[in-house]
């Protein structure tokens, strides 16, 4: 980076990758390993590599996108082609085998290990639940694709062609992921699903031209939510798999508050009253040991709801059998262009609201930031500064390397009624980083700015589109003392429809701690129900 400025090396082009060979390591054959992997701004092309006898995977693709495998070989590997939290990529034309007999022989004869007998299977290309979709990402296309000695003659059970990483489960399974044109010999199993259903993965593969099954359609995970609303059969117990042919299935995300337990359910049916439904569980990667990520604004817990195309479901969210609203919902498409028109899901709001009071814990008295977050930072329980008024405690932001970090609430979103009218109040002190009481100047000033409130409205979830707008700053200012923010906004149009609407304090100068209390948002005008 130093030598060449400006140059990213995991974005940059492949120009020619022809004819080459990877064999007898340790690990895999071919990594795009670590970090954040290989995402070039056009396709990579690996053309006709002979990959063979890697103790790990032939090819093994980590968080990288707008790859092509065309061609080649790859033979006695664990794992052909490990799509590991890959996407965005295509393997046309391969030829994979899982263990040849020559190999077997030559392990057998000379008293060493091969990759079987073994606990685990030998797969031939092994999917991933993906944490990205929407426009930025697809999904995995295999077509024109030759297995062979992928089953029981491997001697190590389970063994596929196609299989499903169980190790991570990022509740995403993008359904752009498609098969056509694949072939396989008489000892090869096409397919087992079975330790990624264990693992609660709803896997979906669109089934092109019937090369998995009869008919095309979908193969999916063989449990409740996947086949609940679909005409499917299961294919077999060995590959704890079921094909719903001729069914078209779309995936839309919602997020919501991650501050919700992990135990909210997004229950879905098709049609009213005592009509089949499904419960789904949402996906945050909640962190016991660090508060600071728990509470990141930038972070939600994500429903994937993948069903027939053209369809009409109702949904609820609801905790220990209550209805129950998670603060917002914002919505995406994860599968963008995918293989039909989009299903409909009314979502009921029902659940306790106080639309007169927005502001959750505002005083801190229960020496917790319980409905808060942060945008950037962090947020604490400040004692030492006490709170206003006398009281014991407020909040404080920590850490702000930048103006732009501060405290932050979601808004419940069912009371963003366009025209309605809500006053902001809040309690303010400022701290510099050396423990002295920080003097800011009220206005527009850019060098000692006093911090200000705005509202941030987000429409979608996967690649969100942001507005924002100032709705309080400070008149007045006096050193070490408690000075009181005030100002009105009234709901426009775009905070009626958003998915979510953030009250965020910013522009404080860098270190400088913001300490908060006595915080309120109420409705002034227009706030019948």
């Amino acid at each position: 980076a130093g030598l060449h400025p400006g140059v990213n090396p995991s974005k940059l082009p492949l120009k020619s990758f022809v004819g080459n060979v990877a064999h007898s390591n340790m690990g895999a054959g071919l990594a795009t390993y670590p970090g954040a992997g290989y995402n070039p701004d056009e396709e990579a092309k690996f053309v006709d590599m002979k990959i063979y006898r890697n103790k790990g995977s032939g090819v093994f693709f980590h968080n990288s996108g707008l790859l092509l495998i065309q061609g080649g070989t790859f033979a006695d590997n664990r794992i052909g082609i490990d799509v590991d939290r890959a996407h965005s990529l295509r393997i046309i034309g391969s030829h994979i085998v899982g263990v040849t007999p020559s190999f077997a022989e030559s392990v057998s004869s000379s008293g060493k290990t091969g990759h079987c007998p073994s606990m685990y299977p030998v797969v031939g290309v092994q999917l991933h639940s993906s944490p990205v979709g929407g426009t930025t990402a697809s999904g995995v296309i295999l077509q024109d694709l030759s297995f062979e000695h992928l089953g029981e003659d491997t001697q190590c059970t389970g063994s596929s062609a196609l299989g499903v990483d169980p190790n991570e489960n990022f509740e995403f399974f993008d359904p752009r992921t498609s098969v056509s044109g694949l072939l396989f010999d008489d000892y090869t199993s096409k397919l087992n699903l079975c330790p990624a259903v264990d693992s609660g993965i709803n896997v979906a593969i669109e089934d092109k031209d019937g090369s998995l099954d009869s008919s095309t359609g979908f193969i999916v995970s063989n449990n409740a939510e996947m086949t609940t609303f679909s005409s499917c059969t299961a294919e077999s117990d060995a590959s704890c798999a079921s094909v719903c042919g001729n069914t078209c299935l779309r995936t839309l995300s919602l997020s919501v508050s991650s501050l919700t337990p992990a135990n909210l359910q997004l229950v879905v049916k098709e049609g009213a009253g005592d009509a089949p439904s499904i419960s789904l569980s949402g996906y945050f990667n909640y962190r016991d040991w660090d508060p600071y990520w728990n509470t990141r604004s930038h972070f939600t817990r994500r429903f994937f709801v993948t069903l027939p195309a053209s369809g009409s479901y109702q949904a609820q969210f609801m905790l220990d059998n209550t209805p129950t609203w998670p603060v917002f919902v914002e919505r995406s498409w994860e599968d963008v262009d995918g293989c039909g028109p989009a299903f409909s899901l009314d979502i009921d709001e029902n659940g306790s609201r106080n639309c007169d009071q927005l502001i959750v814990n505002g005083d801190a008295e229960g020496n917790s930031t319980e409905g808060w977050w942060h945008t950037a930072g962090g947020i604490e329980i400040s004692d030492l500064e006490g709170g206003a008024d006398g009281s014991s405690f407020s909040f404080s932001s920590q850490f702000r390397d930048y103006s732009s970090f501060g405290i932050a609430q979601f808004l419940d979103t069912r009371c963003m009624v366009e025209g309605r009218t809500y006053m902001l109040q809040a309690s303010v002190k400022l701290v510099d980083q050396d423990g002295s009481a920080y003097t800011c100047t009220p206005g527009n000033n850019q060098i000692a700015p006093c911090p200000s409130a705005h509202l941030r409205s987000r429409f979608g979830t996967t690649n969100p589109v942001d507005s924002s707008h100032t709705i309080a700053t400070m008149d007045s200012w006096t050193t070490g003392d408690w000075n009181t923010m005030t100002g009105t906004f009234t709901v426009t149009g775009e905070e009626a429809s958003a998915g979510s609407v953030l009250l965020a304090w910013h522009r404080t100068a860098a270190h400088v701690k913001v300490i908060l209390d006595e915080i309120t948002l109420s409705c002034v005008s227009g706030c019948e129900p």
